[in-house]
Parts: C-alpha cells; sequence; structure tokens
C-alpha cells in the first residue's frame, strides 16, 4: 500500500477544486494568459481582445474573482483587472504535492517562501507562473484613459 499524500484540508481541496473549475474554461485560460502579459487590463479591453459581449466578459471575470484569481479597481464605470499572483503561488505548491518527487527538485516542495514557482524552462506552458507582473497598473489604453495607482486590498 502506498503512504497518501496530505492535500490539507477539506476547505483547501475545495478552494483549490474551485480555483482548477476557474481555470478549466479555454476564455478564462486565454484572459489569465492575456493579464500574465501586462499589469492589468480594463473590462473593455479584454472584451476588445477576445471579441467577448460585456456579459459574457463580466461572466468570466466573476468567476475568476470568486477564485480569487484576480481583482480589480474600479476608475468611474471602468474595472481594471490584474492578477494576484500568491494565489498562483498556491497552486504551484499545492501541485508540486501531487507530483512525484523525481519530477521536480526536492526544494521547490519545501520552499515556504512567496518566490514564484520554477518550471522547467524547456516547458513553455508551465512559464506562465513565472511571468506573473506586479499589481500596481498603468494607464490603460481604452476610453477612461486615467491614471490610478492601487492599494491592494485586504484579499490580496
Amino acid at each position: 500500500m502506498t503512504d497518501s499524500i496530505d492535500l490539507g484540508s477539506f476547505d483547501e481541496q475545495a478552494t483549490m477544486a474551485q480555483v482548477f473549475l476557474a481555470l478549466s474554461d479555454p476564455n478564462r485560460l486565454a484572459i489569465i494568459n492575456l493579464l500574465s502579459s501586462s499589469e492589468q487590463k480594463c473590462l473593455c479591453e479584454i472584451m476588445q481582445t477576445f471579441m467577448l459581449s460585456q456579459s459574457k466578459t463580466s461572466y468570466h471575470m466573476r468567476i475568476l474573482l470568486d477564485a480569487k484569481l484576480v481583482n480589480f479597481y474600479q476608475v468611474g464605470k471602468w474595472k481594471h483587472f490584474y492578477l494576484l499572483p500568491q494565489r498562483f503561488n498556491e497552486i504551484c505548491k499545492y501541485l508540486a504535492k501531487l507530483t512525484p518527487q523525481d519530477v521536480i527538485p526536492s526544494d521547490a516542495l519545501t520552499s515556504n517562501n512567496n518566490e514564484a514557482c520554477t518550471p522547467d524552462p524547456a516547458n513553455a506552458s508551465a512559464n506562465y507562473a513565472i511571468s506573473l507582473h506586479t499589481t500596481s497598473p498603468t494607464p490603460c489604453s481604452c476610453k477612461c484613459r486615467r491614471k490610478k495607482t492601487i492599494t491592494p486590498s485586504k484579499e490580496d
């Protein structure tokens, strides 16, 4: 009989299930990819990039917000979204528990710091975790065109 893996409490497992469900949609993965390549994006920019309606884009953003993968600040009517790198670090650590130890370095399994995971450089699809940016946005190119500095909420 093999040893069982400690995946944390039931609440932690439920949280990760919600995260993976949020990441299971191609549109939401594309939005995450878009946000990982910039500091922030206005909802209108996300709509234009993927040619989605406002209601469809808001629906996807609500799921990402509920999973605490993104957060936003508001300028007038416009919401500006940005990634929460800490959540992606939590995902990496959770997945490391599931990965056979001979696949990833042992120091990655025991790391307690807040640095991003370091996937194999040869695996470009996993490198999104490395390319996460800070949460201090720059002005967007949409209609609002306002500069706004944010103070991350206590949820960050």
